[in-house]
Formats: structure tokens, C-alpha cells, sequence
């Protein structure tokens, strides 16, 4: 009677092809990648956008070009930006690993049985693959749009729109974790700006494979290298449109020109 009244223990086991599954302490580590990603979307979005779009407001970028290409101020811009919003990553990520170190945090979670974190590397340099591409393709399209606007107020629309998209996943997590391999998830996995959080949570989930991810982090990096290059086009254009919209007709068509 004693015992009953105590309380049975009980341990869950879960096995993955006749093998102990490491459990979800092994989703954990993956998953910290989509925490950094919904993180520089929040911290750094708007951000790059007005970096862009306050040189043009203010005239500075035409001070700015008399001396450097627009190639080269992009390219600076978006290194500045990068090594903020490592700082900022570094910031909270650093505090969360060392809390998670010296805590029994990993193994249990609201009175779940998590396991032990499980650290692996394939998955993890896939991760970050996906998540660089991911967040290189957001900054290329906010400065492309920083550049084609005259104004902020003109801009912001279009920002949140891409930057909506970017974690628009997100809303989709339980069905993605409890079915990775759905029709749903892997279309999204392709589609461009919900790519990076989709394949992001399939690959904390255990359900993308190796192919699948430099698949979708190569069609990342190419997308984001032309948006890149059209960016630039559009702001060495459009530097010189006071208080108009830049189209993209207007670009393609300066671009052709410069290349012949």
C-alpha cells in the first residue's frame, strides 16, 4: 500500500529503427537555429531597411558615391549589419548555452523527460547552412526594396511583407515537428522565403535529409547572390530618383546597359 500511495516511477524509452532514440534533447540544438533566425528577423528587419532608404533621404548616399562604387557601399552596409547582428546573437545565445551547461535544464522541462542535449554535427553544420542562406536572402530583398523606395513610409509594406514570410513557418511548427515529410512541408521547404524556417524545423525534427538541405541552401545562396546583384543596380539607379519609386523594368534595362 506504501507504494502506491508514493507514486510509481516510470522511464519512456523511444527507438528509432531497433536503436535508443536519443530523444527530443536531440531537437534541441537544431531548433536553437530557428530562435536565431526569428531573432535577427525581429532585431535586425527593419533595420536594414532603413539604412538603406535614410542614405537616400538624407542625400548621403550621393556624397557616399563620388568616392566608392555602389557595390562596394552595399557590400560594406550588409558587413556592418552582419557583425551587429552577430554581437546581438552572441549576446543572448552565449548567457543560454552556459545556462544550459551548468543546469539540469537539458534533461528536464516542465516536469518532462527531455534526455540528455545530443549535439549532431551534421545536422547542425546543415542548420547553419540553411539558416546563412535563409538570412542572407532576407537582407538582399530589404535592401533591394530599401533601394527601389523613396521613402521609409513607402518601404515598410513591402518589409514586413518579407519579413512576415521569413518566420511565416512558425505557424505551422506542429504539423511540420509531427510530420516533417508532409505535402505541406515540403513544398514549403522550396519556396523561397519560407524556406530557411521550414527546412530549419524539418531538420530539428530528424526529417530532412542531407540532399535536401544543400539542395535548399544552394537555391538560398544563388537567389540571394542575383537579388544581391539587382540590389545593387537599383540603388546605383535610383540614388538619383528624388522622391520616386524605382521600376524594375527601368533596372534590368540600366543593368543591360552596363554590361554592354
Amino acid at each position: 500500500m506504501r507504494e502506491i500511495r508514493s507514486g510509481v516511477a516510470t522511464h519512456l524509452f523511444a527507438y528509432d529503427d531497433g536503436r535508443l532514440a536519443s530523444g527530443i534533447g536531440s531537437m534541441l540544438p537544431p531548433a536553437f537555429l530557428v530562435l536565431v533566425l526569428v531573432l535577427v528577423v525581429a532585431l535586425l528587419g527593419n533595420q536594414i531597411l532603413y539604412t538603406t532608404v535614410e542614405e537616400k533621404e538624407t542625400r548621403i548616399s550621393e556624397i557616399l558615391l563620388v568616392s566608392i562604387t555602389a557595390k562596394t557601399l552595399i557590400r560594406a552596409k550588409l558587413a556592418a549589419l552582419a557583425i551587429v547582428g552577430l554581437v546581438q546573437i552572441c549576446v543572448i545565445a552565449i548567457p543560454s548555452l552556459a545556462l544550459l551547461a551548468v543546469s539540469d535544464v537539458g534533461e528536464t522541462f516542465a516536469g518532462l523527460e527531455l534526455g540528455p542535449l545530443v549535439f549532431d554535427p551534421t545536422r547542425m553544420v546543415l542548420g547553419i547552412m540553411i539558416l546563412l542562406g535563409g538570412l542572407l536572402l532576407m537582407t538582399s530583398a530589404l535592401v533591394t526594396i530599401g533601394a527601389m523606395m523613396p521613402s521609409a513610409k513607402d518601404a515598410a509594406p513591402f518589409c514586413s511583407v518579407v519579413m512576415i514570410a521569413t518566420i511565416a513557418p512558425l505557424y505551422l511548427v506542429t504539423s511540420i515537428i509531427v510530420d516533417p515529410l508532409s505535402p505541406v512541408a515540403s513544398v514549403m521547404t522550396y519556396l523561397p522565403f519560407f524556406a530557411a524556417a521550414t527546412a530549419l524545423l524539418r531538420n530539428a525534427a530528424g526529417g530532412l535529409t542531407w540532399w535536401e538541405a544543400v539542395l535548399v541552401a544552394v537555391e538560398l545562396f544563388v537567389l540571394s547572390a542575383l537579388l544581391l546583384r539587382f540590389a545593387i543596380a537599383a540603388f546605383q539607379h535610383g540614388v538619383i530618383q528624388y522622391g520616386k519609386r524605382v521600376p524594375i523594368t527601368t533596372t534590368l534595362r540600366a543593368r543591360a546597359r552596363s554590361r554592354a
